[in-house]
């Protein structure tokens, strides 16, 4: 990198990757990017800043990490997922580096409990990777919509609290109603 920067020498970058670049920073660095982008008009004509997603991307690493793993789904060699959360803006807003084979879903909170910059997200949207059915609850809970978008959904098994009927346009793909006495007498 030195070598194509001029100006600075490997010394002076290494020095910032070995004091400056850990994560505290690298996460209050992100913060102020943020919060500088959503001030400006040209976000606001890309979204209004309360909406979000979430997904996975897998990278091969060439050095020893804590979070590598080899993951045969994703090539050879030992790989890292770098976990962005994006707003409506375009704009990275949280980013967690996670282990290349922990499911999504797991991280798909974190930036939703963590993220502190002036973007006020209401709605989050992930892959099938990021859904588990406890994130359903977990979102509510915690005042958010959330909205996957899950890969053959017709192949699934949905159930609803009311009469299927009640749900027209949903009626194809319902299984039935769930039985809440069970769940009551199980409590």
């Amino acid at each position: 990198m030195a070598e194509a920067t001029p100006g600075l020498t490997y010394k002076q970058l290494a020095n910032v990757s070995q004091r400056r670049m850990y994560e505290n920073a690298m996460n209050e660095a992100q913060v102020v990017s943020e919060n500088f982008y959503h001030q400006l008009q040209l976000s606001s004509f890309l979204g209004d800043g309360t909406t979000s997603l979430s997904d996975g991307m897998r990278i091969q690493l060439g050095v020893s990490s804590i979070h590598a793993d080899a993951n045969p789904s994703y090539g050879t060699g030992k790989g890292t997922t770098i976990y962005p959360f994006t707003s409506d803006q375009f704009s990275s807003y949280y980013t967690k580096i996670t282990h290349t084979n922990s499911r999504d879903a797991i991280h798909a909170l974190d930036g939703l409990l963590h993220y502190e910059t002036d973007l006020n997200i209401e709605k989050h949207y992930t892959d099938t990777v990021g859904y588990i059915d406890q994130i359903f609850g977990l979102t509510h809970l915690l005042g958010f919509k959330f909205a996957p978008r899950i890969r053959d959904l017709s192949d699934s098994k949905l159930f609803t609290l009311d009469k299927a009927s009640e749900y027209p346009k949903l009626e194809a793909i319902l299984r039935g109603q769930t039985n809440t006495k069970v769940i009551k007498r199980n409590l």
